[in-house]
């Protein structure tokens, strides 16, 4: 189990119960066991393990922990997200899925590495990555079975499904019946991706427009009968000016964010932003 990250001290009392204490700071920064500290304490009778309930609810949803797997490659297929459950994982929310995965276009490698040595030296150490990295391209009936699926044998955990459409009313409205007839928990709305093809007006190109996000979130939240999370985009000026359009929406929360726009280098050769590949790149 991983550690807490907080001072701790193992108790064992007469009545042969043993117990974790974990105390909270004083004013002066010190560490106070007294009786009057504001804490937790976690208990168990002799020779059982100590394991916290960890479990939470959030917007009705009872998850046996708070760790939730992102959407993206973790969520790809049914088998990576079934290796989440079984390794003990509350939540997963899926792979971004669409109506015509078939004009989704992935490539591999998908990839560009920021070094620090100046001057792009091959050797330097690797701080940063920059993906073209796009929605689910596999068909949305083959996720929704895998959907499907893992509710069944998976009922006690959290399943997500991470959505994105064309500005497209009746679109938006036959992705979400369709998602939730596999028994999904809840909707997180793709605002954000920014590679989510603008010229379609979807993913980041709705999270960064607040009166076309507002239509957008009044057209799911009208028909949904899940809890919906709106995804925020950190490429805009202010982010919670798109978050509390998509609350007064009627989303019951958002979540942040998705990747943050960058530039890993430029090919002098071609003049075109790495990553580049199959002459695909990550900006326009």
């Amino acid at each position: 189990m991983a550690s807490l990250g907080l001072a701790q001290r193992i108790r064992i009392g007469l009545d042969g119960n043993s117990g974790v204490e974990f105390p909270m700071m004083d004013r002066a920064g010190r560490l106070n066991f007294g009786k009057k500290r504001v804490g937790f304490r976690v208990m168990a009778s002799e020779g059982q393990s100590v394991e916290p309930d960890l479990s939470v609810t959030v917007n009705g949803l009872k998850m046996p922990n708070p760790f939730v797997i992102g959407s993206g490659p973790p969520g790809t297929n049914y088998t990576v997200m079934k290796r989440a459950f079984d390794e003990g994982w509350g939540g997963v929310i899926a792979k971004t899925v669409s109506l015509e995965a078939d004009k989704v276009k992935n490539v591999t490698p998908r990839y560009a590495k920021l070094r620090a040595d100046a001057n792009g030296s091959a050797k330097g150490q690797i701080i940063g990555w920059q993906n073209i990295e796009l929605i689910s391209d596999r068909p949305l009936e083959t996720m929704l079975k895998e959907f499907k699926q893992l509710k069944e044998e998976y009922p006690d955990r959290i399943l997500i499904a991470s959505i994105m459409e064309e500005y497209n009313k009746a679109a938006w409205e036959e992705l979400i019946y369709r998602c939730e007839e596999t028994g999904i928990d809840a909707f997180e709305i793709n605002f954000s991706c920014p590679h989510g093809m603008p010229e379609r007006r979807m993913g980041a190109a709705v999270g960064q427009d607040c009166d076309l996000l507002e239509e957008v979130c009044g057209w799911i939240n009208a028909v949904a009968t899940v809890p919906v999370w709106a995804k925020m985009t950190p490429n805009i000026t202010d982010i919670t000016k798109p978050a509390r359009v998509a609350l007064n929406q009627g989303c019951e929360g958002v979540s942040a964010i998705n990747t943050i726009m960058s530039v890993m280098g430029i090919n002098l050769d071609t003049l075109r932003p790495e990553p580049c590949v199959e002459g695909l790149v990550s900006l326009h």
